[in-house]
């Protein structure tokens, strides 16, 4: 009996081995997709996107799930959509196969389904954290209010965002475990939730200590409200009806003239407080 015990613990191990992994490779891809894009403007606040305001139901709701420091942008909303497809639309293929095959079992496509849920709900907070260790600004010694403006509230050192996050798949693991009537969820879940937070928080964390960041002074973004980047002469984007905020174009001889005049000044300047704006 002891062995039977043994080998089931072992067969949920290895699955949770295996969730662990599909947890974290996509969310280290995603988080070094986000940087490129973002720059150290994070949280979308220099992308081309739209931005909800904090009024609307969708801002509520959306605020309310990840935090009141946040804003709701179309670029987040489409990117969490993904990934909620990368990890449920299979299913649909999955019960068709299974059905076919004659070998479908409701409980376990029901348990499954809960499992692929909570994992993408730990994938958005791993990815955001990742974000964070692996960006050449921040760094896991900056993932802080004073260098973070879209997270403000914390506990522990950790976003309290991120502790609801994780409290919420134990719970939905739980509640899906008793309804199921399947103890497994529970097991594999809590043993997944242990080996990507041991993965994230212990050795990637103090592995990316090692990365030489980039000079970055304290509440940097008062100084940046407004940027201006150069870029290829796409066509003119400031009657897109995307664009919730004003836009301008500045001519390239105007912007060069500004920078001989020091009348503006280098981004990077901004950020490690070199220099101030005459």
């Amino acid at each position: 009996m002891f062995s039977h015990l043994f080998s089931q613990l072992f067969g949920l191990l290895l699955y949770s081995m295996g969730m662990s992994f599909a947890i974290l490779l996509p969310a280290v891809f995603i988080a070094l997709q986000e940087i490129c894009i973002e720059g150290p403007f994070g949280w979308s606040s220099l992308t081309f996107t739209k931005r909800y305001p904090t009024t609307s139901l969708i801002s509520k709701i959306y605020r309310g799930i990840t935090g009141q420091d946040k804003w709701t942008t179309q670029y987040h909303l489409v990117s969490n959509a993904i990934w909620l497809l990368m990890y449920l639309i299979g299913f649909i293929y999955v019960a068709y196969y299974s059905k076919v095959a004659g070998v479908f079992n409701r409980g376990a496509w029901a348990a499954t389904a809960v499992l692929a849920f909570v994992s993408f709900l730990e994938l958005t907070l791993v990815e955001d954290y990742i974000w964070f260790l692996l960006h050449p600004y921040f760094g896991p010694d900056r993932h802080t209010s004073q260098y973070v403006p879209w997270f403000q509230t914390y506990k522990e050192g950790v976003p309290i965002s991120y502790w609801f996050g994780m409290a919420a798949t134990v719970v939905i693991a739980i509640v899906s475990s008793v309804v199921l009537r399947q103890l497994d969820i529970l097991i594999i879940w809590l043993i997944t939730l242990a080996l990507v937070s041991l993965f994230t928080f212990r050795v990637l964390r103090n592995w990316s200590k090692k990365i030489q960041r980039m000079p970055l002074k304290k509440g940097w973004w008062k100084s940046a409200r407004i940027v201006a980047i150069r870029r290829c002469p796409y066509v003119r984007e400031n009657k897109d009806p995307h664009l919730q905020v004003e836009s301008y174009v500045i001519p390239e001889e105007i912007m060069t003239k500004l920078i001989q005049e020091g009348s503006v000044i280098p981004l990077e300047d901004v950020l490690s407080g070199k220099s101030k704006k005459k």
